[in-house]
């Protein structure tokens, strides 16, 4: 996968804060920007589970 366009923080930086979080989870949307359930909201809540 590309790496987003992501004014805040790469991917990398991301993980390492996903995993300080007990029960952190990260999902990429291919061709998601920042927040991607504003640019491509159908693809990202396919990924999301309530729990």
């Amino acid at each position: 996968m590309e790496e987003p366009d992501d004014p805040v923080g790469t991917m990398d930086m991301w993980r390492r804060v996903v995993g300080l979080l007990p029960r952190g989870e990260m999902l990429l949307v291919e061709g998601g920007g920042h927040m991607p359930w504003l640019d491509l909201p159908v693809r990202s809540g396919a990924g999301s589970v309530a729990s």
